[in-house]
């Protein structure tokens, strides 16, 4: 073999040795984690990550300038103990504030599914209020009984409705107010002076022999003729009066008295839960949101409600039967004691999304609901300091 034959047939094989190194090389790359979307799922985590440190630190800018803004409507602030601080801000809908769409798709940030139309029967969104008026008349009533120094919690699908949605359940009917029985008739008075102001557009009837509970009627019609004996006297001993305060006795009068109303708040009093009222001084006080008011909560609130509804808040239980406006819905047969999964109804109803400073001293939390076109929105913003 000559020289020039020999240098030739070396350049061929080191390109061939050349080739097979690239091709193993590219072998390797495209076998790899990364080739197959691990490098585009990296960067789709980290720009996850990098939109969420960004939208949190809105978040916080909102509720932190929400204190020089103590004045304004859409927000709400009490200071309770020495060091608690609640902040409360309600976006107008012009102001929402766009969110990833996994915020409004579970706490595990599943996918959105399909959602079963059983749902939509069972879990209906039963109300559109009024919502300036109703926070307003919540605001109202919430300081009236704190000047008269007559504490008050939020309880049952209020109190888990605040802990799940800043609102009450989408679909109950009505909030729920709980009150000393020590209290109980100088809440009632308390409300009646509210009432007797026609502008304060509110109600109250005492159905404690039927229901148990003391209805306060909001956003109602605005006029006081329901506060004279006379308008009731087609329902005979129905409807009695006490301390000017109309006492239901059957339910023939209820739809012509709380119809004109949109939504009830209930006052509950028992012996059973004068224990939790009792225990309220134990505690630095607890506050929510309610439909844009801080509301008072009492310590173990979640454990209360367990035991209360029989069944983890995880697993949802719609409510039946149904008064609106007066008028008692009750839901179809499959829905009655219908238990689900509260992961399901997240693609109806977010629940809020929560973080809290490095040092855990100060909570964030955002309320949060889906439009028609399935976007996800940011509707409250909520900080608590400890």
């Amino acid at each position: 073999m000559t020289a020039t034959r020999r240098k030739h047939w070396k350049l061929q094989c080191l390109a061939v040795l050349l080739f097979i190194a690239c091709a193993l090389l590219l072998k390797r790359i495209h076998s790899s984690p990364s080739s197959r979307g691990g490098v585009h799922l990296e960067v789709s985590i980290a720009r996850s990550q990098e939109d969420d440190a960004e939208l949190r630190a809105r978040i916080i800018r909102l509720a932190e300038e929400a204190k020089s803004l103590d004045d304004a409507a859409s927000v709400d602030i009490v200071h309770a103990g020495t060091n608690a601080t609640y902040v409360l801000r309600t976006l107008a809908r012009g102001e929402f504030i766009e969110a990833p769409d996994r915020w409004c798709s579970g706490k595990a940030g599943k996918p959105k599914k399909h959602v079963i139309p059983y749902l939509r029967t069972c879990f209906p969104e039963v109300l559109k209020l009024n919502k300036t008026r109703i926070r307003e008349t919540l605001r109202l009533v919430r300081d009236k009984f704190r000047s008269a120094g007559i504490p008050t919690v939020i309880t049952y699908g209020s109190l888990m409705g605040s802990l799940r949605y800043h609102r009450r359940m989408p679909f109950d009917c009505d909030y729920d107010l709980l009150v000393h029985q020590a209290d109980r008739d100088r809440a009632m008075q308390a409300v009646l002076q509210l009432a007797q102001n026609p502008d304060n557009r509110m109600r109250i009837y005492d159905l404690q022999s039927m229901t148990g509970c003391v209805q306060i009627g909001l956003d109602c019609k605005p006029d006081t003729d329901w506060l004279k004996p006379e308008t009731w006297r087609e329902f005979g001993s129905g409807v009695e009066f006490h301390k000017g305060i109309p006492v239901g006795r059957t339910w023939k009068a209820y739809p012509a008295l709380m119809g004109e109303c949109a939504i009830n708040l209930d006052i509950f009093v028992s012996t059973h839960d004068d224990v939790v009222m009792e225990r309220l001084e134990e505690y630095t006080p607890l506050y929510r949101p309610l439909e844009g008011t801080l509301v008072r909560v009492f310590e173990g609130g979640r454990e209360y409600l367990e035991n209360y509804y029989g069944s983890s808040l995880d697993v949802c239980i719609p409510k039946s039967p149904q008064s609106i406006r007066g008028v008692v819905h009750s839901l179809p047969k499959p829905c009655r004691r219908l238990q689900v999964p509260c992961d399901d109804l997240d693609v109806l109803y977010p629940r809020i999304v929560r973080f809290s400073s490095p040092d855990n001293a100060t909570i964030y939390e955002v309320g949060l609901e889906v439009d028609s076109g399935g976007r996800c929105w940011i509707n409250s913003v909520f900080r608590s300091t400890s």
